[in-house]
């Protein structure tokens, strides 16, 4: 599979804040091969209300890779620089 790839990126459009992701974008992950997938967002309300709706619906995916989310609390102050 892709364990020993560089990490990727996934820009997302729309944004996650507020949307969450669609299941079928983690189903989608799985059949390319990806055995995990780690989330990282900003440390403010919108994106850990982000966070919860993506893990959602990660486990209500079919098939889904493994899921790390780093906890914004271990970002300290750290804040969108578009914001």
């Amino acid at each position: 599979m892709f364990s020993s790839c560089a990490p990727t990126v996934l820009r997302t459009s729309p944004p996650l804040e507020g949307q969450g992701r669609d299941p079928a974008l983690f189903e989608r992950l799985s059949s390319l091969g990806f055995d995990t997938s780690t989330l990282c967002l900003d440390n403010d309300e919108a994106a850990r209300v982000a966070t919860a709706r993506t893990v959602e619906q990660a486990a209500r995916a079919t098939r889904s890779p493994a899921l790390f989310v780093v906890d914004p609390k271990r970002l300290g102050p750290a804040k969108d620089p578009d914001a």
